[in-house]
């Protein structure tokens, strides 16, 4: 996540600008027909369509986004909390850290992009950072338990349904150490995927990589040391375990709005009625972060797999 305070305040601001364009249209629209109505006039449909139109489109954005918004609000608070805590001196969650000098990012830059060029099997993710400009000051570099912070970006170390961790080790951009300047130490993920024609397939890539000093080694070896493979499974599990807790508490929290409704469908309990109307709005936007996760899974899945078609075997 590029800037989490950012994304989250573009996030609030979505559902906030179309709530206001909406009560801006409904009021436009009865100032006009108010007009029509002291002349005793009756618009055209055209008018009237054009009334509507406006509100109309900008209520669906308003609606739409409190179904998309709040778990991208979440995800960046989320971000924002573990910077926060990488941020803290002595922070237990903070496995090791280093500044990186303005020239050795602008080198690593131009390493990453020469790695793209040829297809070293980066993703996205890692070659986010070849716009990403170092002050004069130089790059912060914190390494966490669950993520990684470069600068005022945040990179989440914990498996999607994309992607999961699969090891940590020094990496290598296509330069050795001594023309670049600093080693690189790699953050290594893969999905896992299946079709008719691959039948069962793993594709690694980096999906994050970032330059150590010389000055940093010992720090990038306290990193090695930490995410050692049981460290890496026992993160993997955590993740599975709070994916399972998650379907839980979302089918309870369905449950609890069905019985709700019941209840006020069956003893008439107003207040049992709006409680359910609320606890299940709150299961639709859980229900839809779910479903847009599995279709960016599914588009990256589709990815990986025409990119497994077309690697010479």
């Amino acid at each position: 996540m590029r800037n989490p305070i950012r994304t989250g305040l573009i996030w609030v601001s979505v559902p906030l600008i179309g709530l206001l364009l909406t009560m801006g249209f409904v009021v436009l629209g009865d100032r006009m027909t108010a007009t029509y109505d002291a002349a005793s006039k009756m618009p055209s449909s055209t008018t009237q369509t054009l009334l509507v139109l406006p509100g109309a489109f900008s209520a669906a954005i308003f609606f739409l986004s409190l179904f998309i918004a709040p778990p991208y609000i979440a995800k960046a608070w989320r971000a924002w909390r573990h910077m926060r805590g990488l941020a803290e001196p002595g922070s237990a969650g903070l496995v090791a850290g280093w500044t990186v000098t303005a020239p050795i990012w602008t080198r690593f830059q131009r390493d990453l992009r020469d790695a793209r060029d040829k297809g070293d099997g980066l993703s996205n993710m890692a070659l986010s950072l070849c716009d990403f400009d170092a002050p004069a000051t130089g790059i912060d570099i914190r390494i966490g338990e669950e993520g990684v912070q470069v600068g005022a970006r945040y990179f989440a170390l914990r498996g999607g349904r994309s992607s999961s961790l699969t090891a940590v080790a020094p990496g290598a951009l296509g330069r050795d150490a001594a023309r670049s300047g600093a080693d690189h130490l790699a953050f290594v993920s893969a999905f896992e995927g299946s079709s008719r024609s691959l039948g069962a397939y793993t594709v690694e890539e980096i999906g994050l990589i970032v330059p150590v000093p010389p000055p940093a080694r010992a720090a990038m070896q306290r990193v090695l040391d930490h995410f050692t493979p049981a460290a890496i499974a026992d993160l993997k599990a955590r993740d599975a375990r709070r994916g399972r807790i998650g379907c839980l508490l979302n089918l309870g929290l369905l449950a609890v709005s069905i019985g709700m409704l019941a209840i006020y469908g069956i003893f008439d309990i107003q207040s049992a009625g709006w409680y359910g109307l609320l606890l299940f709005a709150v299961w639709l936007v859980w229900l839809t972060f779910y479903l847009m996760q599995v279709v960016v899974a599914l588009v990256v899945g589709l990815g990986h797999m025409i990119r497994m078609m077309r690697t010479p075997r």
